[in-house]
């Protein structure tokens, strides 16, 4: 990656509030965001983008962020998922986490709390 470009989230979540709320977040830290609106449509973007981490709902029509999150760590072991989701069930927490997400956080968020973790992500060295 480039060290002078900001560092790319990729945002799939089907509620259009949500990703115009995620964007202003990650923009006002520095970071380019990519939206998708479905799973799939995010999964075709990570080799085009290269994003830091993949911000994913996990109810969506389709393919759901669980489903999401399973292909990412299939494909892309070393990329850093974020479940962002309106279900505060221990029972999805669990399935996510199976599925290979780093972090299971209920929405809203605080509104630090998302881009604390991508600037972690950044302080680690590449792998």
């Amino acid at each position: 990656m480039d060290e002078s470009a900001p560092a790319a989230v990729l945002v799939i979540d089907d509620e259009p509030l949500m990703l115009r709320l995620l964007r202003a977040l990650f923009e006002t830290d520095g970071y380019t965001v990519y939206e998708a609106m479905t799973g799939p449509m995010g999964l075709g973007l990570i080799p085009t983008v290269s994003p830091l981490a993949v911000v994913v709902d996990v109810m969506m029509p389709g393919m759901d962020g669980i489903e999401v999150c399973r292909q990412i760590a299939a494909e892309y072991p070393d990329l850093p998922v974020i479940i962002l989701t309106g279900s505060d069930d221990p029972e999805v927490e669990r399935r996510c986490m199976a599925a290979g997400a780093r972090h299971f956080i209920t929405k809203p968020p605080e509104p630090f709390q998302l881009t604390e973790l991508l600037n972690s992500y950044l302080a680690q060295p590449a792998r």
